[in-house]
């Protein structure tokens, strides 16, 4: 038994998934993110000063003590400023992940600034103790610690099932060929955190017999229970179905993304997919309580 269609400008006198407020993953995974990069710069200069000032069988002197503490006070600061500037280059503030270059282009900058400060900080405070190969060697080998355990999350997400943490089951609304390519872009990225279940299209254009289609703009209700949908990606240039397909997803707890730009026709979708701001726009989790679109209509 089919369920029962809505006219598509009326909302239903009873929402079929309870409103509530969904937990917020973002900052959770964003303060992991700073936690696993803090802890990364740690090992690495324990292990610089380890080679740098080996452990004797009769134990530091005083003097050995002290210089050690005082590249441990300079070092926690190093990890500080990493984490600042890193979060200046939006390393920590969205959902998913950058590309592997856009990664290395952030980190080198925010290395190349926070070395740049260590060092600033190093001679004001006159102190000749600091060892130039654990500074070096903590420098580069957390660079390379950084870098790598992203690159691997990346890999990791490209399998990793939808779990609605690691990755959101997303469901796309429209049917036009922006919508399709805007799912392959998805299927090919897995490390977005998106896994792509199908598409709604519009009442008046039903693809019958298409792959991965689950219904009408008036069936997102009962979709988005059936598939547990989490994220909603809407690629219709229709303002008006727009609008509405906000109002039922946030009546029904699923967060909405709007992809931008399909209204300057099919080429600014091909920019903008194979653009950063293709991985801004859908990466980023909308949880304002009005969405940019609506302010800007």
């Amino acid at each position: 038994m089919s369920p029962a269609k809505l006219p598509l400008g009326s909302p239903p006198a009873e929402p079929l998934v309870q409103t509530q407020k969904r937990p917020q993953h973002d900052s959770h995974r964003r303060t992991s993110l700073v936690v696993v990069d803090l802890l990364s710069i740690w090992a690495v200069a324990l292990f610089a000063i380890g080679i740098r000032f080996p452990r004797p069988a009769c134990g530091y002197s005083a003097q050995e003590g002290a210089c050690i503490e005082t590249h441990f006070g300079f070092l926690l600061l190093y990890s500080g400023l990493v984490v600042l500037f890193g979060n200046t280059q939006q390393l920590y503030s969205r959902a998913g992940l950058f590309s592997a270059r856009r990664d290395a282009i952030a980190l080198t900058k925010s290395t190349a600034m926070a070395a740049l400060l260590l060092t600033a900080f190093i001679y004001l405070s006159r102190n000749e103790s600091m060892s130039r190969l654990v500074v070096n060697m903590t420098i580069v080998l957390s660079f390379v610690a950084m870098f790598g355990w992203r690159r691997w999350r990346r890999r990791w997400l490209r399998t990793a099932p939808a779990d609605g943490v690691s990755c959101h089951n997303a469901l796309i609304a429209g049917s036009n060929d922006a919508a399709q390519m805007v799912r392959e872009h998805l299927d090919e990225h897995r490390e977005l955190g998106l896994a792509v279940q199908g598409f709604l299209s519009h009442t008046r254009d039903v693809p019958r017999g298409r792959r991965g289609w689950l219904g009408t703009f008036d069936d997102l209700e009962n979709v988005a229970r059936a598939y547990y949908i989490d994220e909603l990606i809407i690629c219709t240039p229709e303002r008006d179905a727009v609008k509405l397909l906000i109002e039922r997803a946030r009546r029904c707890g699923v967060s909405v993304r709007v992809v931008p730009d399909l209204y300057d026709g099919l080429r600014g979708v091909r920019r903008l997919i194979t653009s950063e701001k293709f991985r801004a726009c859908v990466c980023t989790r909308n949880t304002s309580p009005k969405p940019p679109f609506l302010r800007n209509a």
